[in-house]
């Protein structure tokens, strides 16, 4: 009967409660109702650190929410308070002090750039003036036919914009094949100049119109404008001994051919121009020659 009792523990401790062989062994020599109430206990404290631990875990994570909920009531009322007390310049703490007075500082800063900007945007707008080339005046009989005035154009497209002329007329007027001089007092013009500080809003008409029209004194264009009219800007990016393939005609007309094969070549037929290696300075100074 002991053994039968022995084994059936053994078997019942092994096989539902996962114990070591070791265990069932010393306790051996234990009394059945000592030993059952032994393994009560146990399954009682194994029983309550699972509830334990599931207390726990179920409180801290209790505990972080109502930490983030704090936290958010915290900032909405330093927000309303920043509301109520920015009327009468009164503030809540030292931080949200210093958080204004940096708002107030960015806000500075960005207005001084702002006039930094417009500054410098009017230095280049002066310095483009001093060196651009007076504007051609518009030939008188093209006056007659023009129905509005191509420096103080409307707002909106007018009819039969832009006008248009025989090109006999324009030739006729400034003959590409005459180098005598380099400018015209008037010329054939029935395109809209723009201002950009003035006249941006008519600039947006004619584009959405899809009509030609010219924009001038664009501040990113003056930019540029200043730094190739610099001395030695273009040669120090080009470089001084850099050569690059140039079209040379011996005429002051750049024609565009085609060469034709060798067995459709007209005899006695040469290029009308050639191909040359020549440097940015070397450019130069042949395009400003007159002859």
């Amino acid at each position: 009967i002991l053994l039968l009792c022995f084994t059936c523990i053994l078997h019942s401790s092994l096989s539902e409660k996962g114990d070591s062989l070791d265990t069932v062994i010393g306790d051996e020599a234990m009394p059945e109702k000592q030993l059952a109430e032994t393994r009560w206990r146990e399954i009682r404290r194994k029983k309550d650190s699972i509830l334990y631990e599931s207390l726990y875990r179920h409180r801290r994570h209790h505990r972080r929410e109502e930490e983030e909920e704090k936290t958010i009531m915290k900032t909405l009322t330093m927000k309303e308070k920043v509301k109520t007390d920015t009327t009468t310049g009164h503030y809540p703490d030292t931080k949200t002090e210093h958080r204004l007075q940096y708002d107030d500082q960015q806000q500075q800063q960005q207005q001084q750039q702002q006039q930094q900007q417009q500054q410098h945007v009017q230095r280049l707008y002066d310095y483009v003036h001093q060196i651009r080339k007076p504007k051609h005046d518009v030939v008188q009989d093209a006056l007659d036919d023009l129905p509005y005035d191509v420096n103080n154009c409307p707002d909106h497209p007018p009819p039969q914009y832009p006008i248009e002329w025989p090109i006999l007329d324009l030739l006729h007027n400034w003959n590409p094949s005459n180098i005598s001089s380099f400018f015209r007092p008037r010329i054939y013009q029935s395109i809209c100049r723009f201002d950009f500080k003035t006249e941006f809003h008519k600039a947006l008409n004619y584009r959405e119109a899809e009509l030609p029209f010219i924009l001038r004194d664009d501040p990113q264009v003056l930019r540029v404008v200043e730094r190739w009219n610099y001395p030695g800007y273009l040669s120090n990016i080009l470089g001084k001994h850099v050569e690059y393939r140039t079209e040379y005609s011996d005429t002051n007309s750049l024609m565009f051919y085609r060469q034709p094969k060798l067995d459709k070549t007209p005899q006695g037929w040469e290029p009308p121009m050639k191909y040359i290696q020549m440097t940015y300075d070397e450019w130069v100074e042949k395009a400003s020659q007159s002859e």
